[in-house]
């Protein structure tokens, strides 16, 4: 993205890495660098797209000519808990100079 290298990773509810953190840990963050043989940093402590179950996972970047970047996850539960296991409606993503990321309209 730009003279950026983004890779996105996932945690699931169970990571020890952040358990102190777990609601705003559980689902999919980014790391970022300025080349692809760099070493990679976490962008943010806060998740791009996160919650304390892990409801939106495995987010990806969609790059189209003709829209704004948007994300497509695949979602794990739906807002009664119970399984769906599906794709919803693209997420628009802004995208700052530095690289940040954020979610919004």
């Amino acid at each position: 993205m730009g003279n950026l290298w983004v890779m996105f990773f996932c945690t699931a509810k169970h990571s020890r890495e952040r358990q102190t953190q777990r609601k705003a840990w559980n689902g999919t963050h980014y790391y970022i660098a300025h080349s692809p043989v760099r070493p990679f940093e976490l962008a943010t402590p806060e998740s791009l797209l996160a919650d304390s179950v892990g409801t939106l996972y495995a987010a990806r970047i969609v790059e189209d000519p003709w829209i704004e970047p948007c994300l497509l996850a695949w979602r794990r539960w739906d807002q009664d808990g119970v399984f769906a296991g599906d794709i919803p409606d693209p997420i628009p993503l802004n995208i700052a100079p530095d690289g940040g990321l954020s979610i919004g309209t």
